[in-house]
């Protein structure tokens, strides 16, 4: 009789992301570019206010709602949610947020949008594997310049996943129309309806990969350097080769991003109210209402845009409590960049080590294993760096 074949099994393993000062600096620029962007693109596009909706927030959440809803794909409004609160704006749904744009505006902002995470995310994801593989720490500017001048892989690998999709939804849709030929249209949709079928079937695969799979992308880049096929297809190799250690490791690091998140966010509050109260001494209760609140609400006033990169509104304070609003703004912005740039670089890291976790158990390749500049590729397999002492990689 004979033996029954062993069959891998995934071994679940959580991602370790090290502290990393450089990815900290490239996560706060990252954050505050991300944000800085809305409303220059809104005044760029000249998008309409809406409903008294800032103008800026009706295109981040009409882009989100449009997009990810056109996908169709599970779990996108968990999505949406997350980037609103990464965005500490909750982006309410409802037709006074809707600025009714036309689709080519959406498509620049997705464009942008593209460009900004493959410069951000590529020079996060060079850190951490460099530091992974080879326990060293690159400065940021040298995170900058490798994605950077890889800029065209970056933005190559998710636009060709993206084309091929829409090639084969394209397919779908000429299946359509050949069953609406009037008189043949029914007997030939015997034969279009199943290749629609094989055809969505690859447009979801690609989509899926495309979406879910673009931070596990952006570190085959940054570690390898066999081109844009290659990190696609060791990003859809690892993602549907072992998806459960895959999930397992993006639910592990996105919930550890949303505690550190709401630490961070529950950290300036406490702050903030802490000072209100211990500043409300001062407050004169017989003086009217805006004076005796200058104090203790100079802060308040100054902090709470502060924590969405707003500027604070100073025309019902004089004199000196207009610095102690502005002071409170600008080290409540401060610390917000800081918690924000450190949940991306945390995220994206988290996701840089999944790659390493997933390569050494799909491919077997050792962790130390990351190209590095001045060596040639091979298509074959990663290259390591030589040891600080010389000798073989």
């Amino acid at each position: 009789m004979a033996e029954t074949a062993e069959r891998q099994r995934t071994v679940l393993r959580a991602p370790r992301v090290d502290f990393d000062l450089s990815a900290l600096a490239l996560g706060a620029f990252g954050w505050l570019a991300y944000q800085l962007s809305w409303p220059a693109l809104a005044s760029i596009l000249a998008v309409p206010e809406v409903g008294g909706v800032p103008a800026w927030i009706g295109l981040r959440s009409a882009f989100f709602d449009r997009v990810l809803g056109w996908t169709g794909l599970p779990y996108t409004n968990h999505i949406h949610g997350l980037v609103g609160s990464l965005g500490q704006i909750r982006l309410r749904d409802g037709p006074a947020y809707d600025p009714q744009l036309p689709w080519w505006k959406y498509a620049v902002v997705g464009v942008w949008l593209l460009v900004l995470w493959s410069i951000v995310a590529g020079a996060i994801s060079r850190v951490y594997a460099v530091r992974i593989a080879r326990d060293e720490s690159i400065g940021a500017g040298e995170g900058l310049s490798f994605s950077i001048s890889n800029l065209k892989q970056f933005l190559l690998a998710p636009l060709f996943v993206a084309a091929a999709a829409a090639l084969f939804l394209g397919l779908a849709a000429a299946a359509g129309a050949a069953s609406a030929i009037p008189g043949a249209g029914p007997f030939l949709q015997i034969v279009m309806q199943p290749l629609a079928l094989v055809a969505a079937l690859v447009v979801l695969i690609l989509a899926i990969g495309g979406i879910f799979g673009l931070p596990v992308m952006q570190a085959a880049l940054a570690t390898e350097k066999n081109g844009t096929l290659d990190a696609i297809s060791r990003t859809f190799s690892y993602v549907f080769t072992k998806p459960v250690a895959y999930l397992v490791s993006v639910v592990l690091v996105t919930v550890v991003a949303g505690v550190i998140a709401a630490f961070g966010a529950a950290l300036i509050a406490i702050a903030a109210r802490a000072m209100m109260f211990g500043a409300s001494w001062a407050s004169d209760p017989s003086a009217p209402i805006d004076a005796a609140r200058a104090i203790g609400g100079g802060i308040d006033v100054g902090m709470k845009p502060g924590g969405v990169l707003g500027w604070p509104q100073v025309e019902k304070f004089d004199g000196l409590p207009v610095m102690w609003v502005y002071v409170a703004w600008a080290i409540t912005a401060l610390a917000t960049i800081v918690v924000n740039g450190y949940v991306l670089s945390y995220f994206v890291g988290g996701l840089t080590d999944t790659y390493f976790l997933l390569r050494r158990e799909v491919d077997g390749i050792d962790d130390t294993e990351v190209y590095v500049e001045g060596a040639e590729a091979s298509l074959g397999e990663p290259l390591a760096g030589e040891p600080a002492g010389g000798g073989k990689p």
